[in-house]
């Protein structure tokens, strides 16, 4: 894969491992997230890799390029060299087994990149603060499959876990998805082709109304 040359290449170049090192393998290297979070940051984020910022004109990717970076890590990792989707964690041994591209390091890094300089902390702190303050109501509509008889499905409530856990958060998340997008009204999430254009005819039934009134949705 082209993701998986480009990222070897960039560790030798900056002497993370020798060219000879198997990288990708079925017994990845202990730093391999941090590894692979290097190269994502120093091809999309806005920071050098020393802390200083990029200079305005210096080209770099986007973040959805970045989610394709991380994507084509999991997948090599994960499918090629069948460490599936398992978290990368350490053992009862000590030993870090699992999938090095699905780690705390790297998810909590994804969540705080964004092509528009808005951190998952900014997110936290002024939207989602404002949804538990009751200021956002979010609607969503999708067509559901029910097996079971019981189909009286009562509303519930997402809170927002604790920043700790802010890779695993759905509100974060969405949150996060909210502010890349500018997604006002519409499909949530919708199909795109190659060219990351949206298929306006081939949208998911889901929908998100937004209206900024405290507490409440009005039609």
């Amino acid at each position: 894969m082209r993701l998986k040359v480009q990222c070897h290449a960039f560790l030798v170049g900056k002497g993370l491992i020798e060219a000879s090192d198997p990288f990708f393998s079925a017994m990845p290297h202990e730093n391999a997230p941090l590894y692979i979070t290097t190269w994502i940051m120093h091809q999309c984020d806005s920071v050098n890799l020393d802390g200083s910022e990029k200079d305005v004109n210096q080209e770099r990717s986007t973040y959805a390029h970045a989610q394709k970076m991380w994507a084509a890590m999991t997948y090599v990792f994960g499918r090629i060299h069948g460490l599936g989707t398992l978290p990368w964690h350490k053992d009862s041994t000590g030993k870090m087994v699992g999938n090095p591209s699905v780690s705390v390091a790297i998810s909590s890094y994804m969540v705080q990149a964004g092509e528009t300089a808005t951190s998952a902390q900014a997110i936290a702190s002024k939207n989602c603060s404002e949804w538990r303050q009751g200021n956002y109501f979010i609607q969503c509509l999708a067509e559901l499959i029910i097996e079971s008889s019981y189909t009286d499905i009562k509303p519930f409530f997402w809170h927002q876990l604790s920043e700790a856990e802010w890779h695993l958060c759905p509100v974060t998340a969405l949150a996060e998805w909210l502010a890349y997008s500018k997604i006002k009204r519409g499909p949530l999430f919708p199909k795109m082709n190659k060219h990351e254009q949206i298929l306006q005819n081939q949208c998911i039934s889901m929908l998100h109304k937004h209206r900024e009134i405290p507490g409440m949705l009005q039609e």
